[in-house]
């Protein structure tokens, strides 16, 4: 084989290297607010107490999808001038859908949107189940030392110290180019 082959097969296979990482990179998780049906939500009941709900993407698993939830529920502790927070009634659910592909052999045949030649009476192929988790629960807000006892009381700060670098936060991270 020519030398001049073997340098074209090198930086096609970087190239293709390239391509790959930006993918990846494009299907990040993000933590944000809520949009786009995931991100963190919350309201105040009373002065020290919220109703927080982060909703996770269809790639992070439930317990990812816990820790988003608990980094929220600490800044909101840490802003409102708090030191720990207590967590009630905390509800984790998994939630499933099927995603329709109209551009795919359904049960009759194949179907696409310019050609209608054909009989087709169901042309959706429900391919993918399409699974994220929501994680949900009250918030409780104190000043001063949190109860040894307590499973479910957090110390704001070192919770955010803990979970800032494995939080993607919305800034560092390539938005998705298409939504579902």
């Amino acid at each position: 084989m020519y030398p001049i082959f073997r340098v074209f097969q090198n930086v096609s296979f970087i190239s293709l290297a390239g391509l790959i990482m930006t993918g990846c990179m494009v299907n990040m998780p993000v933590y944000r607010a809520f949009s786009n049906g995931s991100g963190y939500q919350e309201a105040k009941l009373e002065n020290n107490r919220y109703s927080v709900s982060y909703t996770g993407e269809h790639f992070l698993n439930a317990e990812t999808t816990t820790r988003y939830f608990l980094f929220r529920a600490a800044q909101l502790t840490q802003t409102a001038g708090y030191d720990y927070f207590i967590v009630y009634d905390k509800l984790v659910r998994q939630r499933s859908r099927f995603r329709s592909d109209p551009y795919s052999n359904g049960r009759y045949g194949y179907f696409n949107s310019w050609d209608y030649a054909h009989y087709h009476y169901d042309y959706y192929t429900y391919c993918c189940d399409n699974v994220w988790y929501e994680v949900s629960a009250d918030i409780v807000m104190h000043k001063g030392k949190k109860p040894v006892d307590n499973q479910n009381a957090y110390y704001a700060q070192q919770l955010t110290d803990f979970l800032n670098d494995e939080v993607q936060h919305s800034d560092s991270v390539t938005q998705p180019l298409m939504s579902d």
